[in-house]
């Protein structure tokens, strides 16, 4: 397989793919044991996407996510303790505990909201 990307980023993507779904995999045993009460689509399956996308765009560059944004923050360098506080509800999430699963907020890192309907970010994210 023949590819014009370093080696050195191909390894970067895979680390955060890994990263992503480790999160979302430890996430699903916490919904499952009911330690988390607020709903969560899970992002499992889609890693490749966000990271791609995100290696793509620039630090400055700016997003909008779906009802399955973990994935989303994560791949764009946000922090993965932060991220599992919000989604516990805790002033020390990335959202300050106001956004939950799939309300994330956080503009430090590109993303500038991320919606719960289907296809909802487009008009927002057009405005």
């Amino acid at each position: 397989m023949k590819t014009d990307t370093p080696e050195n980023i191909l390894q970067e993507m895979y680390k955060v793919m890994v990263r992503i779904r480790k999160f979302e995999e430890k996430l699903g045993e916490l919904i499952i044991k009911g330690e988390i009460k607020t709903p969560c689509h899970l992002y499992i399956g889609q890693e490749a996407v966000a990271t791609g996308v995100s290696f793509a765009l620039g630090k400055e560059d700016l997003i909008f996510g779906n009802h399955r944004s973990h994935g989303h923050y994560l791949a764009k360098g946000g922090n993965i303790k932060e991220l599992m506080a919000e989604i516990f509800g805790k002033k020390t999430g990335c959202s300050k505990g106001k956004g939950g699963s799939m309300h994330i907020i956080a503009p430090e890192v590109g993303l500038l909201g991320t919606v719960p309907i289907i296809a909802a970010s487009l008009p927002i994210a057009f405005c």
